[in-house]
This record gives C-alpha cells, structure tokens and sequence, in this order.
C-alpha cells in the first residue's frame, strides 16, 4: 500500500520533546591569506567535529563579516547544521560546541565563529543567541 496522500498517513505520532538545533558558520577565507580546502575542513570534520556531532547537515553559504579593520569581507561559509534531542547531550552542549568550534578558529586564524542555538518545542520556536 502507497502513501500519496496526507489522510493515510494522518494516524502518524511524533515524540513531543525538546530539540535543539545549532548552526555554526565556518568561514572559509584566512585572514593571512587563501582560503580552506575543501580537502582541509573534510578533515576537520572527521576529526574534531563528527566524533562530538554524529549526525550532521553542511551546506555552503555566501557569508559577510567585517573585519577588525573595518574593512568589509565577503567569504564563502560553511554552514553546520546539528539537531540534538538527546537530553543527555544538551546539559553539555556550549561546551561540546566549544569543542568544536575552538580547534577551526585557530587552525584557520579566524577572527570568530559565530553559532546559534535554536531550540524547539512542539511548534513553538525561540532563539537562545550565544
């Protein structure tokens, strides 16, 4: 039997719980100059960020930051995405981010790495900016 409809699939339930989802922006340009392969923040993946955050979402972005000069900058951005529901893992969860965000910034000679929690409840969504 096919499901094409919204009616046969009505009977579906979801766990109400609490999610987080995070989104972190990695930039791709160092300031010394050139930029993060491709080759080079795969292996930043696997290594720091996948061990932490199993299961992600990546995709890439135009991003814009200015500069400590003043100087405005357009770079390409990955963008990390990473739903935590497990609430076992979200008492630790700025540090796990920390984890992961602090060996790219120095690696990579970022001047930040700006990130987001949002978190979710049933329907309801608010932003928790840290």
């Amino acid at each position: 039997m096919s499901c094409n409809t919204t009616e046969c699939c009505s009977n579906i339930r979801y766990p109400y719980r609490i999610s987080r989802i995070i989104k972190i922006y990695f930039g791709l340009s160092i300031p010394s100059g050139g930029n993060v392969t491709e080759e080079q923040f795969n292996n930043y993946l696997q290594k720091v960020l996948l061990p932490v955050f199993p299961y992600i979402t990546i995709y890439t972005a135009d991003g814009t930051y200015l500069n400590p000069q003043g100087k405005l900058i357009d770079e390409k951005t990955k963008v990390v995405e990473i739903i935590v529901s497990d609430t076992s893992l979200i008492s630790n969860l700025k540090n796990q981010i920390k984890q992961v965000i602090v060996p790219y910034y120095i690696t990579f000679e970022q001047n930040f790495l700006p990130f987001v929690i949002f978190i979710k409840y049933g329907n309801a969504n608010w932003d928790e900016s840290v």
